[in-house]
């Protein structure tokens, strides 16, 4: 019975500590369009596949480096991967000059948080 009880509460912290990274990853993502839909001019459909291949982006290095232990350059070299990753999928909507932009915004929301 302790043995179950035991897991359970694991498990549930393990739920919400899930829930909170997400919380934090959609904030992010959010806050960084807002400041890139400001500067350039995005269609609503845009603005929303934007939004979702940057939380995803942000969910993905969350789950790569949380809890493992990671060197700094480990970590860097998850956020290149995760970056080129991204790249990859806004070429699908957006040109290389507009995503050297969407960067360089993006980077500039971190500043403001």
């Amino acid at each position: 019975m302790k043995k179950l009880i035991l897991i359970l509460f694991v498990g549930s912290l393990s739920l919400i500590s899930n829930a909170q990274e997400n919380g934090i990853a959609a904030n992010k993502a959010s806050n960084a369009v807002k400041m890139i839909s400001n500067q350039l001019e995005m269609s609503a459909d845009e603005a929303k596949f934007l939004e979702e291949t940057l939380y995803n982006k942000y969910i993905t290095n969350s789950q790569r480096i949380a809890g493992n232990n990671l060197t700094t350059e480990e970590v860097k070299a998850i956020y290149r991967k995760t970056q080129a990753e991204t790249m990859k999928v806004l070429l699908a909507e957006f040109t290389k000059e507009e995503i050297r932009m969407i960067t360089k915004f993006e980077r500039a929301s971190f500043k403001r948080e």
